[in-house]
């Protein structure tokens, strides 16, 4: 503790500290063991020093006995594991035959959790069958967990291709299935969300075709709408349990914003250099830490950093971790650090969820994660026990960052976000819709979900996949459609990454499809662990990219241009020179080339093409369309009213996420110029970056008025001369009007 309270100390006298608080410890709030909880189940407890519950733990399994679904929803660390293995095992000691279904987002969560009832069932005397099935499970194994497991702890991805398809292997199971727990339901947002939801769906019609009505059990982070967002996921109702009774240990919680280095431009200093700095002290304190950071490169560029400048044996405590590793690998990273052979782990928001890597002391946040929910959850992967923890989070030049940093109090004192998803996305409820025919014949007027879906039907009919015989609609296509669609992403189509520096081609990593648009193109720079490794070819055809190990002195980022095309206007509000509008658009991105940056500096060294096929989708837009008129009226020439125009659309995207409560990323944008009228045409379009829309667009358009005016107080209010990345992105360094033509133009469109 001597050694945290001297970093303490050092960070509060730190230069570029722009605000500190402190989170005062906090005592819990217990009560005694529910009266029916088994004599042999408090024993249990005990053996794990438990001698009281938590009051959520003890009101969850009070509010789960009467039989009611229940979303429970405390903060990270609290407990909530607790809250449903009590009530699941006591059901099972009184009836074995029954079973339950666990799912989680991840793997390695799945393990972590099996653990931990495996655990309290021994020390309980409970005689107690728990597995996991997943895409690691042996196949040999998978029959026995179908008829033995009381316990199947699985994924969404699994439900979906592996068990429903498959229903009747799965029969004693359903039959039986009385409890189906979901944690981390925060995660089940966007696309991956919606596509769960729709499987859910299908669980519950074979469900009912079995004979169950199983009792629902999530868990979640601290979000704005848990019970809502429940029932949208399971379309059940529930009881919310959401006072958190665990204690809370002091942290300290530093905000550190980097320096201007040109205060004519208004950029600052890199803030992966000052979490690298930051974390440097961390290491020479011995002080168990994890960094998030909001992207794969900069982890790997952080991790990199951070090894050329640590020497051993402390170089070898720090690891990279992140989507795209190997599991095998991802296990060993956890249990490492679990068994403090690691201390500095630099990760993305994979280990954002409660997976058990042990105590940490520390957690540095580089760069705004993207919402309030997921920067309190970091921050909380910190300070499990009773010692203060520290929390330092590291602001980018990026709008929202430099916002954060401005108004801290918007972290603490802001409702938390909206989870959102949208079950009844046209192409994800069709796609769902075959795969439950599939699974069962559809009977003439059954709803799917509480969606009326005869035209769908008759679509499908049309098309050759589905025949109705009788008052049933039967699936005869010899498609399996479970197989052809990922819950997670556009495609199944992943790419591994294989070393040929090892005689056997080893594969070192894999890439998802979009992604491997701008990490694995020829000649860029792929790094695992901090080490480096270049593409030497691209066989994009087998999905597989051919790497070689190099000591280049700088990595790649890829260019890439959007363009859209408009398919279908729901609603347009006609101004003076403009209209505002929001619809269906189709967007296709080309990725055409790269740029060298230099490690250290972030020189840019050079450039190289790229030849990739365009990236697809179908979805749903805010846009403006802009007369050359107000161009004229407002004494703007052509070519700064282009640069004024990405100024806004930058500009409006970061505000409009602040206003929406999402992450940034979570909206894409592009501006066009229509050059065929007779009087130039520009329009800006904002859209949400899932494929069909998650209901982003239409709230942008409700809430047009209020953005422009964020965009009219943050632009104004920037202390830069004549605009920076932090309030409408770079510009060009020759023209000096563009921040205030973006402030005579968001106070028009407000």
């Amino acid at each position: 503790m001597k050694e945290a309270n001297e970093l303490i100390e050092h960070l509060k006298k730190h230069r570029y500290l722009s605000h500190y608080r402190v989170s005062e410890k906090r005592k819990g709030s217990f009560k005694p063991f529910p009266t029916s909880l088994p004599e042999n189940l408090k024993n249990g407890l005990r053996k794990l020093g438990i001698e009281k519950l938590y009051s959520h733990q003890y009101h969850s399994y009070i509010e789960i006995e009467k039989g009611n679904n229940v979303v429970i929803t405390t903060p990270t660390a609290s407990g909530k594991t607790l809250c449903y293995n009590l009530p699941v095992l006591k059901a099972i000691q009184d009836n074995p035959s029954l079973r339950c279904f666990y799912f989680f987002p991840t793997k390695a969560l799945s393990r972590d959790q099996a653990k931990s009832v495996i655990e309290l069932a021994k020390d309980s005397n409970i005689e107690l069958k728990c597995e996991v099935y997943d895409g690691d499970t042996p196949s040999d194994t998978r029959k026995t967990i179908r008829e033995m497991a009381q316990i199947t702890i699985t994924n969404p991805d699994m439900l979906h291709q592996a068990i429903l398809p498959h229903h009747p292997m799965w029969k004693k199971l359903l039959e039986n299935l009385k409890f189906i727990v979901i944690d981390e339901i925060h995660i089940y947002t966007g696309v991956f969300g919606s596509h769960f939801a729709n499987v859910l769906r299908r669980l519950k019609r074979i469900c009912n075709f079995y004979g169950s009505k199983p009792q629902f059990i999530c868990c979640s982070a601290t979000i704005a709408n848990p019970v809502e967002h429940a029932q949208t996921l399971t379309e059940e109702k529930f009881s919310l349990i959401d006072g958190n009774g665990a204690p809370l240990a002091r942290k300290h919680f530093f905000f550190i914003n980097p320096p201007i280095v040109n205060r004519e431009m208004g950029i600052r200093k890199s803030y992966l250099d000052i979490t690298v700095l930051i974390g440097k002290e961390f290491i020479s304190k011995d002080i168990p830490t994890i960094t998030f950071a909001r992207t794969r490169l900069a982890v790997e560029v952080i991790t990199k950093y951070l090894k050329d400048r640590v020497t051993p044996p402390k170089k070898h405590k720090i690891s990279a971790y992140r989507g795209g590793y190997l599991p095998k690998l991802r296990r060993e990273i956890e249990k490492k650090m679990k068994n403090r052979e690691l201390s500095f782990i630099v990760s993305t928001n994979a280990l954002e969820v409660g997976i058990d890597i042990g105590e940490l002391q520390g957690c540095i946040i580089a760069g705004y994660p993207g919402t309030i929910s997921s920067t309190l959850q970091q921050a909380g992967r910190a300070g499990r026990k009773r010692d203060d923890s520290i929390a330092v989070f590291i602001g980018s030049n990026l709008p929202v960052d430099q916002f954060i940093l401005s108004n801290p109090d918007y972290l603490f004192t802001s409702s938390p976000e909206h989870a959102r998803i949208n079950p009844d996305n046209p192409d994800i409820l069709f796609n769902h819709l075959t795969c439950a025919i599939y699974e069962l014949p559809f009977k003439q007027g059954e709803k799917f979900g509480k969606k009326e879906v005869s035209k769908l039907l008759e679509k499908m009919e049309e098309v050759e996949l589905v025949n109705k015989f009788g008052n049933k609609w039967h699936w005869i296509s010899d498609n399996y459609p479970a197989a052809t669609f990922s819950l997670r992403s556009v495609t199944n189509d992943n790419f591994v990454v294989i070393d040929t520096d090892d005689k056997r081609n080893k594969v070192i990593a894999e890439v998802d499809f979009i992604s491997a648009h701008t990490t694995i193109y020829p000649q860029a720079i792929y790094m695992v662990q901090g080490q480096l490794y270049q593409v030497e070819s691209l066989d994009y055809k087998n999905r597989k990219a051919f790497v070689k190990k190099t000591n280049a002195e700088y990595f790649t980022d890829a260019i890439d241009h959007t363009s859209v095309n408009i398919l279908n206007v729901e609603e347009t509000i006609n101004g003076a020179f403009w209209k505002f509008n929001h619809g269906e658009i189709h967007v296709s991105t080309t990725v055409t080339g790269y740029k060298k940056i230099k490690f250290y500096t972030n020189e840019n060294i050079g450039f190289g093409t790229i030849s990739l096929p365009d990236i697809e989708m179908h979805t749903t837009a805010f846009w403006i369309t802009v007369s050359d008129r107000i161009r004229k009226q407002l004494d703007i020439s052509k070519s700064d009213f282009t640069e004024t125009l990405s100024g806004l659309l930058y500009s409006f995207k970061n505000v409009a996420s602040i206003f929406l409560m999402c992450d940034t990323r979570d909206l894409g944008t592009s501006n066009q110029v229509d050059d065929t009228r007779a009087e130039l045409e520009y329009s800006l379009f904002v859209y949400d970056a899932y494929p069909g829309g998650i209901g982003l667009s239409p709230q942008i358009f409700n809430l047009k008025k209020e953005i422009f005016e964020g965009v009219n107080n943050m632009v104004k209010n920037c202390k830069c001369s004549h605009g920076c990345p932090s309030c409408i992105g770079i510009r060009e360094e020759s023209i000096s009007n563009i921040k205030s033509n973006v402030i005579a133009i968001a106070k028009v469109f407000s």
